[in-house]
């Protein structure tokens, strides 16, 4: 096979191997965190190359850089992540905790841009906190 990939929004594909590579899985490298991608490949035989598939669904590269953001187990489907940067776009990933240890992670398909919520009214003011709220 041999892959290209591209900003979402671009049209400059560039090549991810020169050599022919036979794999079915593959890493790319070097990409940047938070910046949306679309992967295509070519087959390779005896007769030449092939057209291009068609272009993969938009990713998103995630760094091994994970913030845990509770330390005691939650026993609902929803948690809000408080105080976090307005305006930023991050992604989440939950982990099932039970007497047989821990689940891979279960990661979103796409990063959430944090927003500034207001909450209840309280007396005399306004309550308003940047949270991000997950439901699994």
């Amino acid at each position: 096979y041999l892959m290209e990939r591209k900003k979402v929004g671009s049209s400059r594909w560039t090549k991810l191997n020169f050599d022919v590579y036979e794999s079915t899985t593959y890493e790319a490298r070097k990409m940047i965190e938070g910046v949306l991608y679309e992967m295509r490949v070519f087959a390779v035989n005896g007769i030449g190359i092939s057209q291009p598939s068609t272009s993969s669904k938009p990713f998103m590269p995630i760094g091994d850089q994970w913030v845990q953001a509770n330390e005691e187990p939650v026993g609902k489907n929803q948690y809000r992540v408080k105080d976090l940067p307005g305006g930023e776009k991050m992604l989440f990933r939950v982990f099932a905790v039970n007497v047989a240890g821990r689940s891979p992670p279960a990661t979103l398909s796409q990063a959430v841009t944090i927003r500034e919520i207001v909450g209840e009214r309280l007396p005399f003011s306004k309550q308003a906190s940047k949270n991000a709220w997950s439901s699994f």
